[in-house]
């Protein structure tokens, strides 16, 4: 279903910047033809890399960049055109300039393409907060903690990606390393590499995680998790120190779908041992209830603050605690933008980000 859904908003918007290209270019009959043709060309491309791409096949990562890429392209023009369009009221004011302002805003549109593929490209930003844990003990002051969210390791996402990655997390010296949801697009086989790289981790509380709902696309992928050495908490608890508690939770899209959405936080967090509480979600939902079940500390990723500018106004409608640091009452809540991307190999002012989380104890 929602592949149909995209397939079908994004032929929409193909139509719509097809028409204001024959708008802003064509003169002549020939010109106009022969921009439809391309413009069906590039669609029929688009549609049947977007319909293969959970499919492995030899020209599989290039045609992850075609679809991946052109979503991007579709949606930044989109912005720059509907932006010129809304203001003139689609030619109803300022009709003699029309075509000069449509040619200016495909223009700014490319140069916003180029800078969001060189954003999405780079590695992503360390964003260390320092907090104070009221049930943190003394002896774990300072405890260092490193947050991934949003990897989605696959065919452009690979194991040579993974292990620069890696090289960031270990460079921080962390305590404790928890993956946040949505690490794997592969399976199988084809995750042998990603294996071994997160195999060379070295972390002296362990590698701990949840799954995304992009684990439970296509053929499951929560066996990668033990394989990787990550010890996934599925909707459970585990004291990894004493006086530390991580938990976590199976991703809440999935168990909305499924029915058991109003049970999977009080599973997660009953009959907990005292002491500070560490808290994993993908989706950044049911925070308030976590808060009021105890949870010190809770990590979500999943929204990737839009990604790419100005999508993140359109997330943040459906997720409010959309990106960063909030603090409730004593908790604290916080977002990444997500380490790695989905669909377009692009951000817009949105910067993948590793989060790094030191915590103190009141009375160290």
């Amino acid at each position: 279903m929602f592949s149909l859904v995209f397939l079908t908003v994004c032929t929409l918007l193909h139509v719509y910047l097809t028409w204001r290209l024959t708008t802003v270019f064509c003169l002549w009959q020939w010109k106009t033809r022969l921009m439809l043709w391309g413009s069906a060309l590039i669609w029929i491309l688009f549609s049947l890399c977007w319909l293969l791409h959970s499919q492995v096949f030899f020209l599989h990562q290039v045609s992850e960049w075609i679809w991946g890429q052109w979503i991007g392209i579709l949606f930044i023009e989109l912005v720059a055109v509907l932006s010129i369009d809304l203001l003139t009221l689609f030619g109803f004011l300022f009709r003699r300039a029309q075509r000069q302002l449509l040619s200016a805003a495909l223009a700014v549109g490319v140069l916003l393409c180029i800078l969001a593929t060189v954003q999405g490209t780079r590695a992503p930003v360390i964003s260390r907060y320092e907090l104070t844990v009221e049930a943190l003990p003394p002896a774990l002051d300072g405890l260092s903690i490193v947050a991934v969210s949003d990897l989605h390791l696959g065919p452009i996402l690979d194991h040579h990606w993974l292990q620069q990655r890696l090289q960031q997390i270990e460079a921080l010296s962390p305590d404790l390393v928890v993956f946040v949801g949505d690490i794997f697009e592969m399976n199988g086989d084809q995750a042998d590499d990603l294996i071994k790289a997160f195999n060379t981790l070295r972390v002296p509380l362990g590698l701990w995680g949840v799954s995304g709902n992009h684990e439970y696309y296509g053929k499951n992928k929560l066996a990668l998790f033990e394989r990787a050495g990550i010890h996934r908490l599925a909707n459970a608890w585990q004291q990894v120190a004493p006086g530390l508690i991580i938990a976590g939770v199976d991703d809440l899209t999935v168990a909305r779908r499924n029915g058991g959405f109003a049970h999977v936080l009080p599973d997660a967090l009953q009959n907990r041992p005292q002491g500070a509480t560490l808290f994993l979600s993908h989706t950044p939902w049911q925070v308030e209830q976590a808060v009021a079940l105890g949870a010190d500390v809770m990590i979500s990723g999943h929204t990737h603050n839009g990604q790419i500018w100005p999508f993140n106004y359109l997330v943040q409608q459906r997720y409010p605690y959309v990106e960063g640091h909030y603090t409730l009452g004593n908790s604290h809540l916080f977002v990444g933008r997500g380490t790695g991307t989905w669909g377009p190999r692009m951000r817009l002012w949105q910067p993948a980000e590793i989060l790094q989380l030191v915590l103190r104890s009141p009375h160290p």
